[in-house]
């Protein structure tokens, strides 16, 4: 019997009722639970009722949907402990993504979870796919990496997200987040470290600069942001939006021919080394002619010459924390939802260097 005036909700006694059938036997490994229409009239609850507490026994590996065919017990309360996590990743994203599996794996393979790596292809439409397939099947918990590219979060979206959040499925999403959507996360504060950069090269007496950016990438566009904002308060000249692409040596000298640009803020570290390459090309040097500061602080930075100065970017760590995080939003060690954002750090090299009389104009630039 379930009693409607229990502190306790409805899918909660229910769930705990068949947990207790299952750990005294009454409920054996391979044995078909009543269906949910069954469990609607026998207990005089409402389905969705139903299908909450069914899928919190799922999560926790005491259960396991079969569609079509119906729910089925598939382990008594000692194999139940394992967990089942589901992790969604961009895999062509190959800068960041084996560390985040280095830190995510590293972790709940302490915690002897079992987990599966699906790639999302960065496609927003594709993560709801997934996780549409997610709540068919159950799970313990969720890491997803949202795409990073920018647009409207989609009315599917939003659905699959509140459906995770009504079967009692914890997530998390890592370095970046959809907006209007209600989750725990753990990223790096994006527009700290433009405004880092900016403050920096501002130190150095710099004070026309620009910035190389991705304007479909929502993590550019923070960046960037954060950099012009820092600008602004410092009482500088906005600087100058150059878009990366196939073009960028020509947008170099359309953008920056003529100007006392001085400094300039990359994206991240790839398009930092690429600018790096047509500035070398044009005989500028660096940074005694031009500072270049870029960002995430990969391996890159530190293998080119001059070395990089970047904004470090907590790549693993990002992966471990969302991993323990994860675990303790589901043991609820953690009310939801569990927020952490990273503070940058600015990594100093060797390709930034005192504005001085000495340097030449872009404007002398021959390419």
């Amino acid at each position: 019997m379930l009693y409607r005036n229990d502190p306790n909700p409805l899918y909660y006694q229910l769930s705990e009722r068949i947990k207790a059938q299952i750990e005294s036997g009454e409920i054996k490994v391979g044995d078909k639970l009543p269906s949910e229409s069954e469990m609607v009239e026998s207990y005089g609850i409402g389905r969705l009722t139903v299908r909450n507490a069914l899928s919190r026994l799922v999560n926790a590996g005491y259960l396991r949907k079969i569609h079509g065919k119906g729910t089925f017990c598939i382990a008594s309360s000692l194999a139940a402990k394992k967990l089942n996590i589901d992790v969604i990743l961009d895999m062509a994203y190959t800068y960041f993504v084996p560390y985040y599996i280095k830190g995510t794996s590293k972790v709940l393979t302490e915690h002897n979870c079992n987990f599966i790596i699906s790639d999302s292809r960065d496609d927003s439409v594709r993560i709801c796919e997934i996780l549409e397939e997610i709540l068919q099947k159950g799970s313990s918990g969720i890491i997803v990496e949202p795409s990073h590219r920018c647009g409207t979060v989609s009315d599917r979206l939003r659905e699959a997200f509140r459906r995770l959040r009504a079967a009692g499925i914890p997530y998390i999403m890592i370095d970046s987040r959809y907006e209007g959507i209600e989750t725990s996360y753990t990223m790096l504060d994006e527009q700290k470290g433009g405004s880092l950069a900016a403050q920096y090269f501002h130190e150095l007496g710099h004070t026309n600069m620009a910035v190389v950016y991705m304007d479909q990438y929502k993590d550019s566009l923070l960046r960037q942001q954060g950099f012009t904002e820092k600008c602004a308060a410092l009482g500088l000249e906005k600087p100058l939006l150059i878009p990366c692409g196939p073009d960028l040596e020509a947008h170099l000298v359309k953008k920056v021919y003529g100007s006392q640009i001085s400094a300039l803020f990359c994206y991240n570290d790839e398009v930092a080394l690429e600018s790096m390459h047509y500035i070398k090309k044009a005989g500028i040097r660096i940074p005694d002619e031009i500072s270049i500061i870029g960002f995430d602080d990969t391996v890159l930075a530190s293998a080119v010459e001059p070395s990089l100065t970047s904004i470090a970017h907590p790549k693993q760590v990002l992966g471990e924390m969302a991993a323990r995080a994860l675990l303790d939003l589901i043991h609820q060690k953690r009310p939801w939802p569990y927020i952490n954002i990273f503070e940058p750090q600015l990594v100093k090299r060797n390709s930034c260097g005192k504005k001085t009389d000495k340097q030449r104009l872009f404007s002398k630039l021959k390419f």
